[in-house]
């Protein structure tokens, strides 16, 4: 398995980009896109992060600030 570092720093910004398997299209149906809604909430109620995020129909993008006081991400 890859040996993957991540930095740590509380207070710092994280900027996530994740892409669909084979660049599929699979956010440009409005299930999916509900499903994610769906599930993204009940992650943010139960890990709040101030940040914003973005669906494209093949990628999710995801800027975050976390507070010092924040769970790693890593």
């Amino acid at each position: 398995m890859t040996d993957y570092r991540r930095a740590n720093f509380p207070g710092g910004y994280y900027y996530f980009t994740v892409v669909t398997h084979d660049r599929r299209a699979i956010f440009a149906d409005p299930l999916a896109r509900e499903c994610l809604h769906i599930a993204w909430d009940q992650t943010r109620r139960q890990m709040p992060r101030r940040g914003f995020s973005s669906v494209l129909a093949n990628r999710l993008a995801w800027f975050s600030f976390c507070r010092k006081t924040d769970i790693p991400l890593s």
